[in-house]
């Protein structure tokens, strides 16, 4: 059995989001692919809540889990990925199950899908930004 090939750890932080009325819960959520080529979906407070392991082809789709996200309610969600590259990634999402690939494009007379972008973290280390955003909170709380 050969070995995984290693990949260059990075993370996407959902920064746009457009569809049904939960969509404001993925933003700043965050997906992290580490050296395996494996995914993990991180809630806004970094908390990990579903992970693919090298799923090798896009599009796939990540385990269904449960969740508040950056809501108060839990919700089932349903997260796709259908584009990656070093800059940023797409997908769909749901709360009642995953959307067909082909379903992404839509006619001027339906509803845009739910789908969301997510932007490469640039910080010099993957969390960096969280620690400086904490160290900025503890100094202004001392303040």
């Amino acid at each position: 059995m050969e070995p995984k090939a290693q990949t260059v750890p990075r993370q996407w932080i959902i920064e746009y989001v457009n569809g049904g009325p939960n969509w404001f819960q993925l933003v700043n959520c965050k997906i992290y692919r580490d050296a395996a080529g494996d995914y993990q979906f991180r809630g806004p407070r970094g908390t990990v809540r579903a992970t693919m392991l090298a799923p090798g082809n896009i599009p796939f789709n990540l385990p269904p889990f449960t969740a508040q996200l950056g809501g108060a309610v839990e919700r089932t969600w349903y997260i796709q990925v259908t584009h990656v590259d070093d800059q940023q990634m797409r997908g769909t999402w749901g709360n009642n199950g995953y959307h067909e690939s082909e379903r992404v494009v839509h006619t001027p007379s339906e509803d845009p899908p739910d789908t969301w972008t997510a932007l490469a973290d640039q910080g010099a280390q993957v969390g960096q930004k969280e620690k400086d955003k904490d160290r900025v909170k503890d100094a202004s709380a001392s303040a």
